[in-house]
């Protein structure tokens, strides 16, 4: 899994979803502006329906949401 989709998923599951796709957008400019590429199709997905949400409605949890990643210490 690359960083940037961990990144992506730490910000879904903790309900970051502006972060989240602030930071796919990001990752997908600078993925086609340095190589010519789009995401892969499992980042694609992992953003899939954040996009145009209506105003209350919940995002599906991750499967293994709620557990950090190895390394990820927890905050509070």
């Amino acid at each position: 899994m690359t960083a940037h989709r961990t990144l992506v998923r730490i910000h879904r599951a903790e309900g970051n979803l502006v972060e989240a796709l602030r930071t796919y957008e990001s990752f997908r400019e600078v993925l086609a502006a340095e190589m010519g590429a789009a995401p892969s199709e499992r980042m694609e997905a992992l953003v899939a329906g954040l996009r145009c949400r209506p105003a209350g409605s919940t995002v599906v949890p991750l499967r293994g949401a709620g557990r950090r990643p190895a390394g990820v210490a927890a905050t509070r």
